[in-house]
């Protein structure tokens, strides 16, 4: 329910969204790398959210993710975890705050939720060319950085670019391009699995200089023109993005091959774009009507828009958990009122079990219902195979919602009451050594009794849980049934046992 009330109060505020600050969007899969979220940010009434695109979401939704202070000026394009850099702070001495945050996925890709985390800074000064996380790591490109790093000798750093990676001592010097040109463009990106950096020449071709394992670098030459508005790199190539008139027109380029991935007109000028595997999504806010709203648009591998309009948020409470609290309500509801019964519900004065038997132990009693549990959660597995980091029936209902569970219910429910309505014993209590009989007859139970007890087991567990803790005692949801240990050759008769 506070799920609930949390997501109620958010979509208020993001109904009436207008974003100040620029739209900022990170993560995302590589170019046929697979599927992996999109994160968005910007300034929008009620504070600064940095939010989720899920590639199993409907196109042109989004949920919600973790609070900022402000819109950050960068951030990574990493998918389940992204880097954001902010600017300097005017009560900050000189440095640049760096978070991360953090999308936390259950079995089945399901989202738990979203974390932010606090990094080293960065320094304050120089110009900031770009963050990328990689499989090498995180690094971040400072232009004309005027003051060194602690440890560096001044006459050497003092006013040079600087190529920083994360370490566990916090932001440290690599070496950058033997041969780069600092007159021209730099931009740091990310090629899928390792960092490079973009640098614009006069020409209509770029060189890329692309950071091997060992720290050595390698340039090469691509299509990429001075004056391209934004640049996604993948493992496969880069997706550049030309801003004409109110049209964004994307590219795909490899080394000097360009293949036109589409384009979106009327496309708001305060927008951003990643990667959902092979679409393009663009993330924006739409500032020409009266009232400020998030604008989205989705471009599939071959260039044709599947979705232009509203960017909205939508509820992180799915129908399965709407599903699996109702079915909790109906058994938390039954529970109540059977226990509600017992409240003033006499005892039985005279029962009959066999000669010769006694009550079962709780022991045996608990053996057998974990054997007959067995056959039931077999069946469920093979009809809801186990998401993928799953384990327990709380995985399966996270994924699936209440009907693994249920099911395990139903199951349980029709062996039992078959088991020991027809032969007084289920397979479970075979094994064990045990019976179930009336306490009226001493016999085995009749169809309506079986059925009773088996449906206040699986429906009402804390009530099967009682019963089998105390089988001594008269309780009315026990349906004058008692689990006994039989003698060999007895026969029905009066007896003092006590139902269970």
């Amino acid at each position: 329910m506070n799920r609930l009330v949390v997501w109620m109060m958010c979509a208020v505020l993001a109904v009436a969204a207008s974003a100040r600050g620029a739209m900022v969007v990170g993560g995302g899969g590589d170019q046929g790398a697979g599927a992996a979220p999109i994160w968005f940010t910007g300034e929008m009434v009620g504070g600064t959210r940095v939010n989720l695109v899920l590639p199993e979401s409907e196109a042109g939704t989004f949920v919600f993710g973790v609070d900022v202070a402000r819109a950050p000026i960068a951030m990574t394009r990493d998918g389940v975890r992204t880097l954001l850099v902010f600017e300097v702070p005017a009560s900050d001495g000189g440095s640049r705050p760096v978070r991360q945050a953090i999308a936390e996925f259950g079995p089945g890709d399901r989202l738990i939720g979203a974390r932010l985390e606090v990094l080293p800074s960065l320094p304050g000064d120089g110009a900031f060319a770009g963050v990328v996380s990689t499989d090498q790591g995180d690094f971040a490109l400072l232009i004309d950085l005027q003051f060194p790093l602690a440890g560096e000798d001044p006459a050497v750093y003092s006013n040079k670019p600087a190529l920083l990676m994360l370490g566990a001592g916090g932001w440290a010097r690599v070496a950058l391009p033997d041969g780069i040109d600092r007159a021209n463009e730099w931009r740091l990106v990310s090629m899928g699995t390792v960092p490079a950096i973009l640098e614009h020449r006069a020409s209509a071709r770029a060189r890329v200089w692309v950071r091997g394992a060992d720290g050595s670098w390698d340039p090469q030459v691509w299509a990429i023109p001075r004056g391209v508005r934004d640049v996604v790199g993948g493992a496969g190539g880069m997706i550049v993005e030309h801003y004409e008139g109110s049209a964004a027109r994307f590219e795909f380029v490899r080394g000097e091959a360009v293949i036109g991935r589409g384009k979106v007109d009327d496309c708001p000028v305060d927008h951003s774009f990643g990667l959902i595997g092979d679409e393009i999504v663009v993330a924006g806010v739409d500032r020409s009507g009266s009232d400020a709203r998030l604008y989205s648009a989705r471009l599939e591998r071959d260039g044709t828009i599947s979705y232009s309009g509203d960017l909205r948020p939508v509820s992180p409470i799915s129908r399965r958990d709407v599903e699996t609290l109702v079915v909790l309500i109906a058994s938390a509801g039954l529970t109540m009122t059977l226990f509600l019964l017992r409240i003033g519900s006499a005892g039985q004065g005279v029962i009959r079990i066999p000669v010769g038997a006694s009550l079962a132990p709780t022991w045996r009693r608990a053996g057998a219902a974990m054997i007959d549990l067995a056959p039931a959660l077999m069946s469920v597995l093979w009809l809801w195979p186990m998401p993928e980091g799953g384990s327990t029936m709380a995985d399966l209902t996270m994924a699936y919602g209440p009907w693994p569970p249920v099911t395990v219910g139903a199951i349980m429910f029709a062996h039992s009451t078959i088991g020991e309505w027809l032969f007084g014993m289920t397979l479970g209590k075979a094994i064990a050594g045990c019976r179930t009989v009336s306490t009226k007859t001493g016999r085995r139970p009749t169809f309506a009794q079986a059925a009773g007890r088996n449906f206040v087991k699986v429906a009402c567990p804390p009530l099967g849980m009682v019963q089998a803790m105390s089988p001594g005692r008269p309780e009315p949801w026990g349906f004058s049934t008692a689990v006994i240990l039989p003698s060999r050759g007895g026969e029905p008769g009066s007896g003092d046992g006590k139902p269970g």
